[in-house]
């Protein structure tokens, strides 16, 4: 899966340029699997846990001794204590499941009991021949237990059609030394036997890019070949010690390393490992917090479905378009999946999405008589009201008088918009008051048809103050007026009525 190059952890921020290894055990199991040890395109089913929540986490480490930047970390202790600096020497990181142990990591050991197992697994469909991923062995046990009893013990058991082993559903162990059928134990790899795959620790000090464990190798591979293409493999990893619950290890899985390939030689006929070319991915532009989804995945599995998980806790939304598009409600960030199912099977991709601003809500309109208002807003973003598309200027209040006929709009703004339209066909004010105002919205110059029976005309701005008045009779008349915003036109007919309409001068 790919992801951000920097993890967020609960603790704050990583970054850039920081060498010490930092350690999240507050994420649970299934999503570091999926989000920091599976690739791109691997179908998994039934992921699993067993352990105390403390000994599975996900750890960043750039440029630190371990030798991965990032990934998932299994313990058979607290996995946030591997973190350095090696104050000292063959400590036990505590923490861990104390009595919980594994049959076939006892087969490893001679029967020896095992304490403190951490063990991942699940179900994934093979989409190539071969599976290989990267990981570091660590432990306190190093140096002063090599040769000795007290010798953790971890392996990757495969089983499925096709193979034969020893262990559990005939399951062969990949966690080898290269090169040799040896499982790697620190009485396998140490600083006497397979030394070019091991690294000294055990030097205590203050350096922070050091982990805390005593001893570790480089990064090494498991890997399996002869895998049968759309056949149901299980894969179990795991860790504990051996003979005691103390001097606790830990294995260090890269991250996006989980991977199904073709060999070189099924290469050569790519229809016999055509399931294999699988590669999903999207793209996304956002604009306050509205994301859009590109879905630029080449897929030549006929998967039965595929979905968007946005991250929000909104449904799934199935069908996997080729542009999606999703609004999210509040600042954050979120992790978005790009889901494809086959069978009982899964594959995912994901990535995080911050959103550091969400347009305001849309403006609801509501019509009474003569006036306009917003029932929705906030009392915090900006309101700005527009008549046939012109702005109105200074109506940036709830409610603004109706100018005439025609279609209104009003925006909200708080950094990002969003805005509503409503359309007045007729109002009663209108037709009774017999005055015509064009053009309105106005630059200032507007002209003014009145009723025959006008006697007087004036002008009011919308506290109330006059702005201008004069006595006419006249049927037709033109006014330069002066200041911006909303006036009334009042005129005042023989029979002692008074007519209102609103203009409104934009300068």
């Amino acid at each position: 899966m790919k992801k951000l190059a920097t993890i967020l952890f609960a603790a704050g921020c990583v970054l850039a340029g920081q060498a010490q290894i930092n350690v999240d055990s507050d994420i649970d199991a299934v999503s570091a699997t999926e989000g920091y040890f599976l690739s791109n395109g691997v179908f998994v089913n039934n992921i699993t846990f067993s352990g105390g929540n403390e000994q599975v986490g996900i750890f960043d480490c750039v440029d630190c001794n371990v030798g991965i930047g990032s990934g998932l970390i299994l313990a058979t202790g607290d996995a946030v204590l591997v973190q350095g600096p090696n104050e000292l020497g063959s400590s036990t990181v505590g923490g861990g499941n104390f009595g919980a142990g594994d049959a076939d990591l006892e087969m490893l050991v001679n029967g020896m009991t095992i304490n403190d197992a951490s063990i991942l697994e699940f179900d994934f469909l093979a989409t190539g021949d071969s599976l290989a991923f990267e990981f570091v062995f660590g432990s306190e046990e190093y140096p002063e237990f090599v040769n000795s009893s007290f010798n953790d013990v971890f392996g990757f058991f495969v089983s499925g059609p096709g193979i034969t082993g020893p262990y559990s559903n005939g399951a062969v162990n990949i966690a080898l030394v290269p090169g040799t059928d040896l499982a790697v134990a620190i009485n396998n790899v140490n600083d006497g036997l397979n030394s070019d795959y091991y690294v000294d620790n055990s030097t205590t000090g203050t350096d922070e890019t050091q982990i805390a464990l005593d001893g570790f190798t480089t990064v090494l591979t498991a890997a399996i070949g002869s895998l049968t293409i759309g056949e149901t493999y299980h894969i179990k990893l795991a860790i504990g010690d051996a003979g005691d619950s103390a001097f606790d290890s830990a294995i260090f899985l890269s991250d996006n390393s989980f991977v199904q390939f073709c060999s070189e030689v099924v290469q050569f006929a790519p229809v016999d490992c055509q399931v294999s070319e699988v590669d999903y991915d999207f793209n996304y532009t956002i604009d306050c917090g509205h994301v859009t989804l590109h879905n630029i995945s080449e897929v030549n599995i006929d998967a039965d479905d595929c979905a968007w998980d946005m991250g929000d806790g909104s449904a799934l939304v199935s069908g996997c378009q080729s542009v999606y598009e999703h609004t999210y409600d509040s600042p954050g960030t979120y992790e978005v999946k790009l889901i494809y199912s086959y069978g009982e099977f899964q594959a995912m991709e994901i990535k995080s999405i911050y959103v550091s601003d969400v347009a305001p809500a849309t403006p609801v309109i509501a019509q009474a008589g003569e006036t306009l208002t917003v029932t929705n807003w906030d009392g915090v973003s900006a309101i700005q009201w527009y008549y046939n598309g012109e702005m109105l200027s200074g109506a940036t209040e709830e409610s603004v008088d109706i100018l005439g006929n025609g279609t209104y709009m009003v925006t909200f703004e708080n950094g990002c918009l969003n805005s509503a339209e409503t359309t007045v066909t007729s109002t009663e004010e209108y037709t009774k008051a017999g005055i015509h105002a064009y053009p309105n919205p106005t630059a200032g110059m507007i002209n003014l048809e009145l009723p025959q029976d006008c006697i007087q005309l004036s002008v009011y701005n919308a506290l109330g103050q006059l702005e201008y008045s004069t006595n006419t009779t006249r049927s037709l008349i033109q006014l330069d007026l002066k200041f911006s915003g909303m006036k009334w036109v009042v005129v005042l007919r023989e029979n002692g009525d008074l007519e209102r309409i609103p203009v409104w001068v934009n300068k």
